[in-house]
């Protein structure tokens, strides 16, 4: 198994990161966006042999002056191949993200299963946030969907937290890290996911 945590520091503002997953592996990868600017990275996970799997996790706090666009694709080449997509977004005004999400299943990958889930949290009015998922299928014995969806925080949760002695902005601090944390339980490496939970928890310091 190969497990990759990277920040958006790390990578290129133009960059690209490519995978080719082989027989029986596993890959998890973690992308963290942490800084502001402009970013465009694209990231490709091709499973190309029988039992296949990815398993991508893309977390970021959206803030005025930073621009991002990520593409990932999926690629299936081969049968039996498994892949779970998971995309967290808080987004604060100013805000622009770009997520196009690919699943592509190729001729002769049979009884293969993948999934895209996109989810966003808003916290502003202004705010530039389109998500385009996609779906190329040629065999029909498989498994492919992809869902999106936004919302605002409730603000019965914040009324809740703040009947409990938390001020307002430490109750959309939480409710906000707590929503970026929400996929990352699934990631195997105890020691790499408490560096993640740390990391989101700095965000809202």
């Amino acid at each position: 198994m190969k497990i990759v945590y990277k920040k958006s520091s790390e990578i290129l503002k133009n960059g690209n990161e490519k995978f080719l997953i082989g027989k029986n592996e596993r890959v998890e990868y973690i992308l963290f966006l942490d800084s502001q600017g402009d970013y465009k990275i694209d990231l490709s996970f091709i499973l190309k042999d029988v039992g296949a799997e990815a398993y991508i996790y893309m977390i970021e706090k959206g803030v005025e002056d930073q621009s991002a666009e990520i593409n990932i694709s999926v690629i299936h080449k081969s049968s039996s191949t498994f892949a779970r997509t998971f995309v967290r977004r808080v987004m604060y005004d100013g805000g622009k993200s770009y997520i196009n999400g690919l699943i592509k299943i190729d001729k002769g990958s049979q009884n293969s299963n993948s999934y895209f889930d996109e989810s966003t949290l808003l916290l502003g009015d202004k705010v530039i946030s389109k998500v385009i998922p996609s779906l190329e299928i040629i065999p029909d014995n498989v498994k492919a969907s992809h869902s999106s969806a936004t919302t605002y925080i409730p603000e019965e949760e914040v009324f809740y937290l703040q009947s409990r002695g938390i001020d307002k902005n430490k109750s959309y601090n939480m409710i906000s890290s707590g929503f970026l944390k929400s996929k990352i339980n699934e990631i195997t490496d105890n020691k790499i996911k408490e560096k993640v939970f740390l990391d989101i928890d700095n965000l809202f310091v």
